[in-house]
């Protein structure tokens, strides 16, 4: 959007809402939001022209000043709907006008006073203490010293300086890109290994809300672009840095910036030996705390200064084997589990490692590079050495409480281990929605559509969190916010596997047979293709078809897919018949199961005696309210989340759609 005029970006209301563009947020009694400068910029170019159709070409042209698909205004649109608590289905702000554009329905009305900003401007600062300049990305403050002198010297005024109203301070939302290291292609692990040590201290600070590394590496190779860094990861700071080594000693430089005016907040330099190389995380860490003026509660502060108790050898070991992991392979994770053990042979009371190791193994389990039962167990040992050598470590308590929902289907285990991972990491995207998981295990839909919300904003271009966003919300009957993510998902990656099926049984909920076919037609998976025509078929009258695929089914996958063939019988009203493949789906421990009291397509058979007797078996308790306190959202500080499927690379999902990968 072009630059406009004051009175351009001038508070106005909307609806109940007041709207402070240069702020970027809108308020209604005691509740606030903040949306981000596109979706903003949409809201003002609709509020121009109230009660009348924007075409879309229109708004495409004027906010974004270029040719681009439509999927940035359809996501700035869903972002603007979310912010304002409004439905596309009943509109009470942003109504669609389909193959035309948008209409703003409510009331708008200008106000003729601004709103001052909350809070004073954070100080910037250098290591050195002097002044930080602009970052060198080009970028200059647009705001002027004006020089007003007024009267003469015979009145006796002096001359007035009117300086302009600090801009408003960086929020909460923060990138931490992968450091560069411009000395040797050998130093790559050393330099992600910083990056990632550092988001995960962060990621233990409730009041911050850091950006999961999946989205982070999707971005990097643009990180001198900071309003795409800002867009779209939804960040409104960015630290960064590079690292270099001169034999033993490496320098270290790191600089936080403000991505909205490009201004360096706090910036850094380090040089030290392998033995002090630890401290300097910390230091940094405290730097940004203290730059972004962040209150610590106790258990914050015990985390930021607890260290690493590892020699540097050990270290340097555990460093290479969180890169090898990355590769998401194989071999990149067998090289990583050997590493771990290194590190493990120099320092036995490593817990990072051990809770290293454990992660690798888990994940050699969910990709089936491992037979389950010996990968999950070793997971499992792995992680109990590293909650007992540091019982507040997350990622232990992570690992422990996925092995317990996905492979032993132990949920008051995990729900144990997962929520304290979640008090623990109350910022990783992983364990949000590993968590979210375990609220649709649980029977609570709603919640886990919540936690997804929650990883979605931590991890926004991580294609395996919209699909389970997506499903996730099918499951809990939403079908508006199912469409939203899929579109955010198809854009990105039109060919992932499950989304188009995901897409066909939200046509069906709304019983669009033509849309439903239309979506099972593009779908690749083969299990997800005939469950798709049987559905279809079904929906349609077309009881010959049905059965024939359901026949395909049963035929063809009757070890792989028990859940899904129960669930079509289930469908077509066969009660019988789904009982007994669900029965078959528990001896084979198929995951679908973890759908069984969510999933719409049983709802027929829970007022069976055999539903409770099978529930009971498989583990499950009843569908109930939280038996402790609900842990406080995103907007309250310390908050919870969860991931479902992976962190840089996504996890091909099998044949149930529920999420297979712990991270």
């Amino acid at each position: 959007m072009s630059e406009g005029t004051g009175t351009e970006h001038a508070p106005l209301r909307v609806g109940a809402w007041r709207v402070l563009p240069l702020e970027g947020r809108i308020v209604r009694d005691d509740k606030e939001v903040r949306v981000r400068p596109k979706a903003m910029d949409v809201l003002l170019a609709l509020a121009r022209s109230p009660g009348r159709v924007v075409e879309r070409e229109t708004l495409l042209a004027e906010v974004w000043g270029r040719a681009v698909s439509d999927e940035p205004l359809t996501a700035a649109v869903a972002e603007l709907r979310r912010a304002l608590g409004d439905r596309r289905a009943d509109p009470a702000y942003i109504e669609t006008v389909p193959k035309r554009g948008y209409r703003l329905v409510a009331e708008v009305e200008r106000l003729e006073e601004a709103t001052a900003t909350d809070g004073p401007a954070v100080e910037t600062a250098s290591a050195a203490g002097v002044a930080a300049a602009p970052s060198t990305d080009g970028r200059r403050h647009r705001s002027t010293l004006v020089a007003l002198a007024l009267g003469a010297l015979l009145l006796g005024v002096s001359l007035l300086l009117w300086l302009p109203a600090a801009p408003p301070p960086p929020g909460r939302a923060l990138a931490v890109l992968p450091f560069t290291h411009p000395g040797s292609e050998a130093d790559a692990y050393f330099a992600t290994g910083l990056a990632d040590e550092l988001r995960t201290l962060f990621t233990r600070i409730g009041a911050l809300q850091v950006a999961a590394p999946a989205s982070v590496a999707r971005i990097a190779e643009r990180r001198e672009d900071l309003e795409a860094v800002r867009t779209e990861l939804g960040v409104d700071t960015v630290l960064d840095g590079s690292i270099r080594r001169d034999g033993e000693r490496v320098r270290i430089t790191a600089q936080l910036v403000d991505a909205r005016t490009g201004f360096q907040l706090w910036a850094g330099s380090f040089d030290r030996g392998p033995a002090d190389l630890l401290d300097v995380q910390r230091e940094i860490a405290d730097a940004i705390v203290r730059t972004l003026r962040i209150e610590l509660l106790g258990p914050e502060q015990a985390a930021l200064a607890r260290g690493v108790e590892a020699d540097p050898a050990a270290y340097d070991l555990y460093l290479r084997a969180r890169f090898a992991e990355e590769e998401r392979t194989a071999e990149g994770f067998e090289r990583a589990a050997a590493l771990y053990e290194a590190a493990l042979e120099r320092a036995p009371g490593f817990a990072l490692a051990h809770a290293g190791l454990a992660k690798t193994r888990s994940q050699q389990a969910d990709l089936s590079f491992l037979p389950a039962a010996e990968a999950y167990g070793a997971a499992e040992a792995a992680a109990e050495r590293a909650r007992a050598l540091d019982p507040d470590l997350g990622e232990a308590h992570h690992v422990l409480g996925w092995v317990a929902l996905y492979h032993r289907r132990d949920f008051r285990a995990a729900e144990e281990s997962l929520d304290r991972a979640l008090t623990l990491r109350p910022g990783d995207a992983t364990i949000v929605s590993a968590h979210a998981a375990l609220e649709l295990a649980l029977g609570r839909p709603t919640l886990a559509v919540a936690g997804l919300q929650r990883a979605a904003r931590l991890d926004p271009l991580n294609p395996g969190v919209r699909y389970n966003l997506a499903y996730f919300a099918f499951l809990a009957g939403e079908l508006a916010l199912a469409d939203a993510a899929l579109d955010r998902l198809l854009a990105d990656a039109p060919e992932y596997l499950g989304a188009h099926m995901v897409r066909a049984q939200v046509a069906l909920a709304r019983s669009d047979v033509a849309a439903a076919r239309a979506a099972v037609g593009r779908e690749r998976h083969p299990i997800l293709v005939a469950m798709g025509r049987a559905l279809v078929a079904h929906e349609a009258g077309d009881e010959g078809a049905a059965a024939a695929a359901l026949a395909e089914l049963e035929a063809r996958w009757a070890d792989d897919a028990a859940y899904q063939i129960a669930q079509v019988h289930a469908y077509r009203g066969d009660g019988d018949a789904a009982f007994a493949w669900l029965a078959r789906a528990l001896e084979q421990g198929d995951p679908g199961l973890l759908e069984l009291q969510a999933d719409p397509y049983l709802a027929p058979l829970r007022t069976d005696p055999r539903y409770a007797r099978l529930r009971e078996r498989a583990g499950f308790r009843a569908p109930e309210e939280r038996r402790r306190a609900q842990v406080p959202t995103p907007e309250a500080a310390t908050v919870a989340s969860t991931r479902p499927v992976s962190t840089t690379s996504v996890c091909t999902p099998g044949t149930s759609s529920f999420p297979a990968c712990s991270g």
